[in-house]
């Protein structure tokens, strides 16, 4: 029993002293700390540490990883500093990841940081105008047959305007044969935002309008960056003269002046929401930056004022070269 005690004595004697000989290696005036590190780096991203060593020139190797496995880069202090630069891989494990730096009798540091994952922002969706609803009225005067129509248009993308977009009307009877066709180019739709789009046009008395069909094309889609021009006071009103004249204004909110040929539409409708005439016009002038002008046109399509429960209007985005 005696003997057992003092083989066990003697091998703890003897892992002090290899203990103290290891400490002994390690220079007592050597000192290493991070002084600089990251905090986060997402997948992909690029780590970089710096140690402060002491003394100066001593070569260190510094460590990146996770669990067991790890990327040495190797260094020599200059001015008392050692830098490290990795480049995470784009499927570094998300988590926590640890930098050991071991510079020889100088000492060792350790420090950690998170690896996030990486998000990437989803494609912007295209410029897209369709048409939620559309509808015409016609009124026989003067020897024709004179149609308004109105059109609701919709940039169905969150993400761009739309530009140079053009509008196909063809007016069909009940036999399928077009009537009359035209077609319109409007500046800029923008994003997730309607566009209202009237126009005027006749046929010949014996003609009987259908329905219409209608063609949108979107010219280029650039990013979600302008408003319409706003409109504001609409108002329908009787002439006096046979006529029914529908009135507004709005202003220029660009940094250039608006052009006096943007084209003024206006789509009317009925108690049911029923799209019963059209109509366009253009401002007397060209607008300044701020500045607001009135408009007036005649409500296409319509002889009846009491059939006219509300009105919109759309103002091209028009501001010229």
């Amino acid at each position: 029993m005696r003997r057992l005690l003092l083989t066990a004595s003697l091998l703890i004697l003897l892992a002090v002293l290899g203990a103290g000989g290891a400490a002994a290696a390690i220079d007592r005036t050597g000192t290493v700390r991070f002084v600089s590190k990251p905090t986060k780096v997402v997948q992909g991203g690029v780590v970089r540490a710096v140690v402060a060593v002491s003394p100066a020139g001593v070569r260190c190797t510094a460590i990146l990883g996770r669990g067991t496995s790890g990327t040495a880069k190797l260094a020599t202090a200059r001015a008392g500093r050692a830098t490290f630069t990795w480049t995470l891989g784009r499927a570094a494990a998300p988590g926590r990841w640890k930098i050991s730096a071991l510079c020889g009798r100088a000492g060792t540091a350790s420090t950690t940081f998170t690896v996030a994952t990486r998000t990437f922002a989803p494609a912007p969706i295209p410029a897209r105008v369709v048409v939620d609803k559309s509808g015409f009225g016609y009124v026989d005067e003067y020897g024709f047959r004179e149609l308004g129509y109105g059109i609701v248009l919709r940039n169905a993308s969150p993400d761009q305007d739309a530009f140079n977009v053009q509008i196909t009307v063809n007016v069909v009877d009940g036999a399928n044969r077009i009537l009359k066709s035209e077609s319109s180019y409007i500046a800029m739709v923008p994003a997730s935002s309607p566009y209202y789009f009237g126009g005027r046009l006749s046929v010949n008395p014996n003609e009987t309008p259908a329905k219409l069909e209608i063609t949108v094309r979107v010219g280029e889609g650039k990013k979600k960056a302008l408003p319409l021009p706003p409109v504001s006071n609409l108002r329908v009103f009787d002439s006096g003269y046979g006529s029914i004249r529908v009135a507004g204004e709005f202003s220029n909110p660009y940094t250039k002046p608006m052009s006096s040929i943007a084209y003024i539409s206006i789509v009317l409708f009925d108690a049911a929401g029923s799209i019963i005439g059209g109509g366009f016009t253009f401002p007397s002038a060209e607008v300044p930056p701020g500045g607001r002008i009135g408009f007036e046109t005649s409500a296409a399509g319509v002889s009846d004022i009491s059939r006219i429960a509300s009105v919109q209007a759309s103002v091209e985005a028009d501001v010229g070269s």
